[in-house]
């Protein structure tokens, strides 16, 4: 894809002011493949030259494309190793807030692309595509709770302090703030069924968060019964309507 100079200048711009408090913000694993990926700070990179950096450590690899695909479509390429990135960027004055339900070249190569390059996470990404695979449409629909409150804006407990994980979180400035800081949200200790349980919103910031103590939480559910957890939560639902 062919960008042009305001679009080049609007990646500048974003990741200028994101790098001025990320370091303070974001967990040690996403600033380490943040640093390993080196992403320029001056133009939007071709998706070739992300993937070259990213297979220096890992067989994973961007693929781009121009709109959402089905959860079976997006599965079946992270269980191929395979990352569907949207390759438009988001406007000028939407910087430091994307509304927009569509993801953008910002969100997919700055926010997931550091995490393509950790052997761990990356591997627990494609394992749990694998599994989602095995399920119909309205499991996949839970499952992708899943996806939301943990590899989008999933937040970590640290020595530090408490840190974003969420590649839905870190690219913005607002909901960065918004997600470590605003007393009026609510930070739920996380747990699979209170999580496939509870709905998100796509174009505004979200109202719950939760916190993993450690990425083993996430490592963890490859060897949980999902299927139990699932049939749980849709037996709750049918009681309720």
């Amino acid at each position: 894809m062919t960008y042009s100079k305001s679009e080049h200048k609007t990646w500048e711009i974003l990741l200028y002011r994101r790098m001025q408090t990320i370091a303070n913000e974001a967990c040690d694993m996403y600033l380490q493949g943040l640093k390993k990926l080196k992403l320029p700070l001056t133009y939007i990179p071709s998706y070739e030259e992300l993937n070259h950096s990213i297979q220096q450590y890992t067989d994973w690899q961007v693929v781009p494309t121009t709109e959402i695909l089905s959860s079976i479509e997006f599965f079946q390429l992270l269980a191929n190793r395979k990352f569907p990135a949207i390759t438009s960027i988001r406007p000028r004055n939407e910087i430091d807030f994307y509304t927009s339900s569509d993801p953008d070249v910002v969100h997919e190569y700055v926010g997931h692309g550091p995490y393509l390059i950790d052997k761990h996470f990356s591997e627990f990404m494609q394992k749990l595509a694998e599994m989602a695979m095995k399920y119909n449409d309205q499991e996949q629909i839970l499952l992708g709770r899943l996806f939301w409150f943990t590899m989008e804006f999933g937040l970590i407990q640290t020595a530090q302090g408490l840190r974003v994980y969420g590649a839905g979180i870190i690219p913005s400035k607002i909901e960065t703030y918004h997600a470590l800081y605003n007393p009026h949200v609510e930070r739920r200790k996380f747990n699979l069924l209170d999580v496939l349980e509870t709905s998100f919103t796509v174009i505004d910031k979200q109202k719950i968060y939760y916190i993993i103590p450690h990425f083993e939480t996430l490592y963890a559910l490859l060897e949980t019964d999902l299927s139990f957890a699932l049939n749980q939560v849709q037996e709750k639902q049918l009681c309720s309507n």
